[in-house]
């Protein structure tokens, strides 16, 4: 849906600016909470490596580009990480060991399909996780925020 919106925005003629996020901190709190529960558990190989930004970051990078040309850009996090390091980041924040479970690509195909019959929505969510934990989803790096330090401030703070 998103790069469709994007083609009908560039065939306009309007003036466009479209930035892409590789991935947000406040997603992989999803991890880091799973990681308070002692499992974590990723779709798919969990190898993928990604960047994401702290949405701080992303505000400074919107402010950095607002006068940008037409275009397309896309934008990561300082660090990058594979979704098994950002388990063990997370449990490492909390100082708790922890288990990672992984759900096998072949299990989540064969489900899928049921899954959309009774929420399209989570579908599009779990089959793009399931790519994105799989593959990966880096962009080019930015901004100073790590998500370690954002483990450790959850973890302090409860």
């Amino acid at each position: 849906a998103k790069r469709d919106f994007e083609l009908e925005l560039i065939a306009s003629g309007l003036s466009y600016l479209v930035i892409r996020p590789g991935g947000f901190f406040s997603d992989m709190m999803m991890i880091f909470d799973m990681a308070r529960q002692g499992t974590v558990y990723l779709l798919g190989t969990g190898a993928g490596i990604l960047n994401p930004i702290h949405l701080s970051d992303l505000a400074e990078y919107y402010y950095d580009h607002l006068e940008d040309p037409d275009g397309i850009l896309e934008v990561g996090g300082p660090e990058s990480y594979s979704f098994i390091q950002i388990a063990q980041m997370a449990f490492a924040a909390l100082g708790k060991p922890g288990r990672i479970a992984r759900v096998p690509q072949l299990v989540i195909s064969i489900f899928l399909p049921f899954i959309r019959l009774f929420s399209p929505n989570l579908y599009t969510e779990v089959k793009a996780f399931t790519k994105i934990m799989t593959h990966g989803a880096q962009a080019p790096p930015y901004g100073r925020r790590t998500l370690d330090a954002t483990f450790r401030e959850a973890a302090e703070t409860g």
